[in-house]
């Protein structure tokens, strides 16, 4: 992995302010967030690779996946000419 200086600057301010190092606000903070935040769309991936008949859905307005269990609806596009997904609360904010 590598870091611009001013993302390398942030990173060594939060530990700092921690009282740990870079290194370990990597490892105890930012990884565990981060593959918090994606293993459902990892999960999504893996199903569909086991699956791939199964298409992944993809929101058109902000090109997150659509999981299992979420809400979601169909808008036409005009410039594509066909149906695309959106999520609910996606659907809600262009409304």
């Amino acid at each position: 992995m590598s870091l611009g200086d001013g993302a390398y600057e942030v990173l060594q301010l939060e530990a700092t302010r921690r009282w740990i190092s870079v290194q370990e606000l990597l490892r105890a903070v930012i990884i565990p967030e981060w593959v918090g935040q994606y293993s459902d769309a990892q999960k999504a991936l893996v199903r569909h690779m086991e699956h791939p008949l199964i298409p992944i859905k993809i929101c058109q307005s902000c090109h997150k996946s659509i999981l299992d269990g979420e809400t979601w609806r169909l808008r036409y596009d005009d410039r594509a000419r066909r149906m695309e997904p959106l999520h609910e609360k996606c659907w809600h904010s262009l409304s």
